[in-house]
């Protein structure tokens, strides 16, 4: 899009929305249109990994599916064929640090926040990550008393707007 330029040196990025969140596993092909839906968090991971893409990283998205595939020019991947450890500069995981627990080399380990508690982390959770990312002020606020983890490693992340597929105002486009 001619809204996207490269950022920053060009990095490997592992996204990975991990199978032992409810969900059901991804149909690609029929993403948008499926009657399965898609929840907040999954299609947050989604839009990220494709937005990191169109900003010229290396992106691969990992997650509950079948087969390989190509999202608008992301390698899609079942969980299984997950490579924590090669060569990727961050892991960036959603909601549970169950990806972050495995090798993940030298890599920066990310935990992408997008629920209000930390139910589906394991006891300990702090130790694997280095970067902690709620959705919000308002959810990081929430979030502090649940954990230890220094506020050095917090960073906001909020969750976007497509503005290809979502443009404000009314049906004429004018702002109400």
């Amino acid at each position: 899009r001619d809204n996207r330029r490269q950022v920053g040196p060009r990095m490997k990025v592992a996204i990975v929305y991990h199978p032992s969140l409810p969900a059901r596993p991804f149909a690609f092909s029929v993403l948008q249109t499926s009657d399965r839906g898609l929840t907040g968090s999954e299609l947050s991971s989604i839009e990220y990994a494709q937005h990191l893409t169109g900003l010229g990283h290396e992106v691969t998205w990992y997650g509950a599916v079948q087969f390989p595939a190509l999202m608008h020019n992301t390698p899609v991947m079942p969980y299984s064929d997950a490579q924590m450890s090669d060569g990727n500069d961050a892991v960036v995981a959603w909601n549970t640090d169950a990806a972050l627990r495995a090798g993940t080399g030298n890599a920066l380990r990310i935990l992408n926040m997008q629920v209000s508690d930390f139910g589906w982390c394991q006891p300990g959770w702090e130790a694997h990550v280095d970067l902690f990312c709620p959705l919000s002020m308002s959810h990081a606020q929430h979030m502090r008393s649940q954990t230890h983890i220094s506020s050095s490693q917090w960073r906001i992340m909020h969750n976007g707007v497509d503005l290809d597929a979502f443009r404000p105002g009314g049906p004429d486009g004018d702002t109400p």
